[in-house]
C-alpha cells in the first residue's frame, strides 16, 4: 500500500444514519413527493446512482417514523436482508430501516470511492453483522470498521476509472432499453392495433384479418426438456438461473458459469425462449442469445422454424401471455406455469409474408441489443478485475496509466 495511504474508521470520514418505514395503514404517510427506498429497490439494480424506489412517502410520514431524508450524494448501504447493496443518492431520500446510509466528509472521503469501496470490503461488512437468522450490520459496528484510503484527490482519480465503465455499461443499457421499445411498439403497432403494412385494404372480419389465422401457440413453438446430470456440467459453461432472467425485457444481462452448480439444469439453444415457470407474474423472459444451461423451473420454448422466433418472443413476453401463465398457474405458495396449458394458448397467425417484413425490421433491433450486451459484459469484466486492486492500492494510478501508454 502506498505511504500516502491511511487506514480511517467509517466514523472517521462520514456520518451514519438509519432508517425507518412510516405506518403503512396511514394512507396519509405515503404516495407523497418524497422518495423512499427499501432493500427490495436495489435488487438487479446494476446503477451507480438512485434517485427513488417503487413508493414515495408523504411530508408526514416524513416527520412521523424514524426516517430521515438524507443528503444528495449520500451512499446507501443495506444493512440487513442482505448485506451490502450499495447506490449513491441522486438526490435527497428517505429509507427504510434496512439501510445504515453515510454521508461523506467531502474532505476526507469522495463519495463515489466509498461506493466502491464498500462494493470491495463487502465481506468485511458481513463479518461484523450480528444475528444468527437474520444477520444485521449496526450502526455502531459500521462505524468501526476501517480500511485503507488514499488522499481525497487520489480517490476521485480513481473513482473517476471506475465510473467511467459504469457510465459505458449504463449508457448501452438505456440503448437496449430503447431498441426493445421499438420492436415492442412494431409488434403491438402491428399485431394488436392491427396497423401492419396495407392494413388500409385488408378485409377485416370481426376484427382480425380475414385471411389470418387464430392458433395456438404449440403451433409456432415446441417445448424442450433435455436434462443434464450435475456430475456432468462443464464448470465453463453458461448458466441462466431464474435469478438471471430479466423482468419484461428479452435481452439477457447476466448469468453464471457451471462451476456454480450443484443440481441438476436443463439445456437449451441459441434462440430459445427461457421462461420462469415459478411465479409468472413476474414476468420473466428471455431470448437465449448463446447455448447454455438453465434452471429447471424454465420452460424452454424452441420456436419450429427460425421465421417464427422473434414473433414468438413477442408472444411470450406480452402482458396477455403472462397473465395467462398466472391465471393457470398451479399451486399457491409457489404457482407453476404450465407448458401442458401454455401450448393452448391462442394467438393470430399472420402469415408468412408478413413474419417476414416484421423480422426484417425487428432483427436489427434485437441483434444490436446483445451486441451492447456482450459490450457490456467485456467492460463489467475489466471493470472487476480494476475494482479490488484500485481500491486496496495494489494497483496505483501511475502504474495503470503506464500499462495504458504502452498499449497504445
Amino acid at each position: 500500500m502506498n505511504s500516502k495511504w491511511k487506514s480511517m474508521k467509517v466514523s472517521e470520514f462520514a456520518e451514519v444514519i438509519g432508517g425507518g418505514t412510516p405506518d403503512t395503514k396511514n394512507d396519509q404517510y405515503w404516495n407523497g413527493i418524497i422518495p423512499w427506498v427499501a432493500p427490495s429497490d436495489l435488487t438487479g439494480y446494476n446503477s451507480v446512482y438512485i434517485s427513488h424506489g417503487a413508493k414515495n412517502i408523504s411530508e408526514a410520514g416524513l416527520s412521523s417514523s424514524s426516517t430521515k431524508l438524507i443528503p444528495e450524494n449520500s451512499v446507501l448501504l443495506s444493512s440487513r436482508a442482505p448485506i451490502g447493496y450499495v447506490a449513491l443518492a441522486a438526490n435527497p431520500i428517505c429509507t427504510n430501516q434496512g439501510f445504515r446510509s453515510l454521508v461523506c466528509k467531502k474532505d476526507k472521503i469522495d463519495p463515489l470511492f466509498l461506493y466502491y469501496a464498500l462494493k470491495v470490503y463487502k465481506p468485511t461488512l458481513e463479518a461484523y453483522a450480528t444475528g444468527a437468522t437474520f444477520p444485521e450490520l449496526s450502526g455502531s459496528a459500521l462505524k468501526k470498521i476501517e480500511f485503507p484510503v488514499p488522499p481525497v484527490e487520489e480517490q476521485k482519480e480513481i473513482s473517476k476509472i471506475l465510473y467511467s465503465y459504469d457510465q459505458l455499461i449504463e449508457n448501452n443499457t438505456k440503448r437496449i432499453a430503447i431498441l426493445e421499445q421499438m420492436a415492442e411498439q412494431i409488434y403491438k403497432e402491428w399485431f394488436v392495433r392491427m396497423r401492419f403494412p396495407g392494413f388500409e385494404n385488408t378485409k377485416f372480419v370481426k376484427g382480425i384479418p380475414a385471411d389470418w389465422e387464430i392458433i395456438q401457440f404449440q403451433k409456432i413453438v415446441y417445448e424442450v426438456r433435455k436434462g443434464i446430470k450435475k456430475g456432468q456440467i462443464n464448470p465453463d459453461i453458461d448458466y441462466v438461473g431464474l435469478e438471471h432472467l430479466p423482468v419484461k425485457s428479452l435481452i439477457l444481462i447476466n448469468w453464471g458459469k457451471g462451476e456454480d452448480i450443484d443440481s441438476d439444469k436443463l439445456r437449451f439453444e441459441t434462440n430459445d425462449i427461457l421462461f420462469c415457470k415459478i411465479r409468472p407474474y413476474l414476468h420473466k423472459v428471455a431470448l437465449a442469445p448463446f447455448n447454455g444451461i438453465c434452471s429447471t423451473d424454465t420452460i424452454i420454448m424452441r420456436p419450429l422454424e427460425d421465421l417464427y422466433k422473434y414473433y414468438a418472443s413477442m408472444i411470450a413476453i406480452s402482458n396477455v401471455f403472462v397473465d395467462f401463465a398466472d391465471i393457470t398457474s398451479n399451486g399457491t405458495k409457489m404457482p407453476r406455469a404450465d407448458w401442458k396449458v401454455l401450448k393452448k394458448f391462442q394467438c393470430l397467425y399472420p402469415g408468412e409474408e408478413l413474419l417476414l417484413k416484421f423480422n426484417e425490421i425487428v432483427a436489427p433491433m434485437i441483434e444490436q441489443s446483445q451486441i451492447l450486451m456482450n459490450e457490456n459484459k467485456i467492460l463489467e469484466s475489466s471493470r472487476n478485475y480494476l475494482l479490488p486492486r484500485l481500491i486496496s492500492g495494489r494497483l496505483s494510478i501511475e502504474h495503470l496509466t503506464s500499462k495504458l501508454q504502452e498499449t497504445v
